[in-house]
C-alpha cells in the first residue's frame, strides 16, 4: 500500500537512506533511546514526514488510526504496546473515534496509476541505448562515442561533487558510476558518491536535530548531514549536466550517422 502511494523520487531516497545506513556504524545505543525523547522523536516525525510525505501517511498517520480502530472494537480494559512514534497519533484517533476511516479503506489497495514521469525515465535512457545498438548492427564506430559519453558524464558528476564539497574519493566514486547511473533510471550517481561521503564524514543523532537550530550558513555547512546532502545533490547535478552535453556531442551525432548510412 505504501508503495503504491509513494512516487518514483519517493522510493529512490528510500533506497539511497537504506543502503546508506548500511555505512554508518557510528551510532550508539544511546543514540537510538534518544529519539525516543519527545523533542528529538518529533524532529525524526517532521524529518520522515517531509521526505516522503506519501509513506508518512501510510506508515504513520493510517497505521495509528488503524490501531486505534482495533483497540475501540475491544470490550473492556486493554494494555496496548505501541511504538513511541505511533503513541500521540493513537491518542488523538481515541479522542475523535468519529473520524476514523473504516478498516476497509484502511486496508485496500490502491489503484496503480499511470506515472508519466516514470515513463519517461525509462523511455530516454531506453531510446539512447538503442541508438547505440542500432550503431552497432550496422558497423557504425560507437568507441569514441562511448568514450565521450563515459567523460562527459563522469567529469561533470567528480566536478559537481567536488564543487558541492565533497571529498575526493567520493568525487571518484561519482566519477566510476556517473556513466552507469546517467543511462538507469532507478540510480543516481548522487546516492553512491553520498554514501562514501556519509562513511568518510559520519552522521550522528547530533546533526538530524541541529538541522532545526542552525542560525548562519557556517553553522549549516558545518552539519555533516547538509554537507553529505549537498554532495549527492552537487553529483547528480553534474551528471545530468554530462547527459545533456552528451545528446548533443554523442547521441545526436551518432543518430545522423545512422541515418545517413
Amino acid at each position: 500500500r505504501a508503495l503504491n502511494m509513494m512516487s518514483f523520487w519517493e522510493k529512490a531516497k528510500f533506497v539511497y537512506s537504506i543502503i546508506a545506513s548500511f555505512f554508518n556504524d557510528d551510532e550508539t545505543i544511546e543514540d537510538i533511546e534518544s529519539i525516543k525523547e519527545g523533542d528529538t522523536l518529533a524532529e525524526v516525525m517532521n524529518y520522515f514526514q517531509e521526505m516522503s510525505p506519501r509513506a508518512y501517511e501510510v506508515l504513520v498517520k493510517e497505521r495509528d488510526a488503524y490501531m486505534a480502530r482495533k483497540l475501540l472494537d475491544i470490550d473492556g480494559n486493554v494494555v496496548a504496546v505501541v511504538g513511541a512514534g505511533h503513541k500521540d497519533g493513537i491518542y488523538q484517533n481515541l479522542e475523535h473515534p468519529e473520524d476514523l476511516p473504516s478498516l476497509q479503506q484502511l486496508t485496500e489497495l490502491g489503484k496503480k496509476r499511470i506515472n508519466i514521469t516514470k515513463i519517461v525515465l525509462f523511455a530516454i535512457p531506453a531510446i539512447f541505448i538503442l541508438i547505440f545498438a542500432a550503431a552497432l548492427l550496422k558497423g557504425v564506430d560507437i568507441q569514441g562515442g562511448l568514450i565521450w559519453f563515459v567523460l562527459l558524464t563522469g567529469s561533470m558528476a567528480f566536478l559537481g561533487s567536488l564543487l558541492a564539497g565533497s571529498k575526493l574519493p567520493s568525487a571518484i566514486v561519482a566519477f566510476i558510476v556517473a556513466p552507469i547511473t546517467s543511462i538507469h533510471p532507478l540510480l543516481a550517481a548522487g546516492w553512491f558518491a553520498g554514501i562514501v561521503e556519509a562513511k568518510l564524514r559520519g552522521v550522528s543523532m547530533e546533526d538530524l536535530t541541529a538541522l532545526s537550530d542552525i542560525e548562519s550558513f557556517k553553522e549549516l555547512w558545518n552539519n555533516n548531514l547538509f554537507r553529505i546532502l549537498l554532495v549527492a545533490a552537487g553529483a547528480n547535478i553534474g551528471t545530468m549536466i554530462g547527459f545533456f552535453l552528451s545528446i548533443t556531442n554523442v547521441f545526436l551525432p551518432l543518430l545522423n550517422k545512422l541515418i545517413g548510412t
